[in-house]
């Protein structure tokens, strides 16, 4: 399971409506191992340096892109290569699961509502259509 965390800029676009904090992004690991098996592993890559301790966790891994690390190319790519992307509304993410081949799940709303959000398996179009995650998509 690839998951973005997209903070920098989304503090403020939309109003701030899609920024996650740091702990968020880590409840959210936790519910998406109640949704795929305590044996998933969670490939993480961050816009910003975080606290490692806060995601210390041997299925927990970080993209080699990561915010400091190396290119956000390298964390597209390995997005990507996930069985799905999950991530707030970004073209980002959308992009690596069309170009992967895989499926987009979107984090938009409360964090334990994540369970049931539908999975959208043609990226590109789900995503433009989705309630939220259309507002973040650029053609």
């Amino acid at each position: 399971v690839g998951l973005l965390m997209r903070q920098t800029d989304y503090r403020g676009w939309a109003g701030g409506k899609y920024f996650r904090s740091s702990q968020e992004y880590r409840e959210i690991i936790d519910v998406l191992w109640q949704r795929f098996g305590p044996d998933a592993a969670i490939l993480v890559t961050s816009d910003e340096r975080q606290d490692p301790s806060l995601f210390n966790h041997p299925n927990i891994h970080w993209a080699t892109g990561t915010a400091g690390r190396g290119h956000f190319m390298e964390s597209f790519s390995q997005l990507g290569m996930c069985d799905v992307v999950v991530s707030v509304p970004s073209t980002f993410a959308a992009w690596a699961a069309f170009l992967g081949n895989t499926s987009l799940l979107c984090c938009a709303g409360e964090v334990a509502a994540l369970s049931d959000e539908p999975i959208m398996s043609n990226p590109l179009l789900d995503a433009r259509d989705h309630e939220h995650f259309g507002r973040s998509m650029f053609w």
